[in-house]
């Protein structure tokens, strides 16, 4: 399995018809979705890998294997685009698991 830990990739979040252009910061506890603005980068959801209900594939514009989605909890869905989305799915779920208590 890719450690993704530390790390950052680039990535997409879709929500609804709109997409922003950012970054998925990957720590020991959580990862974050940070959008770029024009003058500064803007933290848009801190997700905490306990908080992690499942992890699957999506495609996107319904064709594209692509996409991730992210479902909490609490019942919110995050959905983004990435490359290498097996390793990103099995890193998450990785995670989620070993933080499930």
């Amino acid at each position: 399995m890719k450690d993704y830990a530390n790390k950052r990739i680039n990535a997409n979040q879709l929500i609804g018809l709109t997409t922003l252009v950012g970054k998925l910061h990957f720590s020991e506890e959580s990862y974050s979705f940070v959008a770029q603005s024009v003058n500064s980068d803007v933290i848009c959801h801190i997700i905490e890998y306990k908080t992690i209900e499942s992890v699957s594939e999506r495609n996107t514009l319904g064709f594209i294997p692509t996409g991730i989605s992210v479902k909490t909890t609490n019942g919110s869905i995050y959905n983004y685009v990435v490359f290498g989305r097996k390793e990103v799915i099995e890193f998450l779920r990785f995670k989620a698991d070993c933080h499930k208590g």
